[in-house]
């Protein structure tokens, strides 16, 4: 008798596999930045052209920066954010308070912090908790 595939169980497994995985967590948090960018944009009524305008950057570079997200510079997300008017938030927070468990690397110090970035005004809040690593994004343009 031929054993059958579990797809759900599969799923469920590689999906906690991700859980630790900085890379996943770093993109996760991008996506996250990203739609932040994007309903502040909505909320206040402008369009990716006028955002471009206020940060002398061309349309279609906001447009990336919204549907492909990238790791971005600290220096980045601090402008990015300063015209739009939202604060940029970036802290340690505690791994035992979120169960968060690092992989450790051989030779490394044992990492056990994770992070939370988050855009931030008295009305606008978003937390996403995050291991990152430096910035490796080859694209000057977003990340300088």
């Amino acid at each position: 008798m031929a054993e059958t595939f579990d797809l759900k169980n599969w799923f469920d497994e590689e999906a906690k596999a991700l859980e630790n995985d900085p890379e996943y967590i770093s993109y996760g948090l991008m996506i996250d930045l990203a739609a932040q960018i994007s309903a502040k944009l909505e909320k206040e009524g402008l369009k990716q052209k006028d955002l471009a305008k206020r940060l002398d950057k061309s349309q279609g570079w906001i447009s990336r920066v919204i549907n492909s997200p990238t790791n971005f510079s600290v220096k980045k997300l601090v402008e990015l954010g300063s015209a739009l008017s939202l604060e940029l938030e970036i802290k340690f927070k505690d791994s035992q308070a979120n169960n968060f468990k690092p992989k450790t690397i051989p030779g490394q110090p044992k990492a056990t912090p994770s992070k939370q970035l988050s855009f931030a005004t008295n009305d606008f809040t978003h937390e996403k908790k995050s291991e990152m690593e430096g910035n490796t994004n080859k694209e000057e343009d977003i990340a300088a």
